[in-house]
């Protein structure tokens, strides 16, 4: 598996890990379930962890498809633009998560889910952004997603997809 293939497989978990998190956080914070806020934290340290090389390798997945028919120049700058700015945001929200809890672990008298509904929006919006990004990923190499005119290979037909389609 070279780094581009490792950069599509891996480029899925700070989406849906950071969904996750939020899902665990935001029952936690409306139960106040201590038990599922600190896995929460902990599923959002990890995705962290795994934006990493979700992110690393992004440029091979670039160096790989630019050149490639039906790869739009545009939308990997978009991509890579948008992956530089929400990188550091998410190893942020990682870094503080395992700083919660490592103060959960130094003194578990305290009240720990003072944090709670700042890391539930905070989460939400890391979770939105992930997903934007994912967005466009997916537009580089798929013209229909871009809602341009596809023809087909096989019997040079073409298609048409329109934003404003209703199906």
């Amino acid at each position: 598996m070279d780094q581009a293939h490792l950069h599509l497989v891996l480029n899925h978990f700070p989406i849906l890990g950071s969904l996750f998190a939020f899902i665990l956080l935001l029952i936690a914070t409306l139960k106040k379930n201590l038990f599922l806020y600190k896995t929460g934290l902990t599923v959002l340290f990890f995705v962290a962890l795994l934006t990493i090389p979700a992110y690393t390798t992004g440029e091979a997945a670039e160096h790989a498809t630019e050149h490639l028919p039906g790869s739009s120049h545009d939308m990997v700058h978009e991509h890579e633009e948008q992956a530089e700015l929400a990188f550091p945001i998410m190893l942020a929200l990682g870094a503080f998560a395992g700083f919660l809890l490592l103060q959960m672990k130094r003194k578990p008298e305290g009240n720990h889910m003072k944090f709670a509904w700042p890391m539930v929006v905070l989460t939400a919006g890391m979770f939105f952004f992930m997903a934007l990004i994912g967005n466009h990923g997916g537009k580089i190499r798929r013209p229909e997603l871009r809602g341009e005119v596809v023809q087909s290979e096989s019997h040079g037909e073409h298609h048409e997809h329109h934003d404003d389609d209703d199906h």
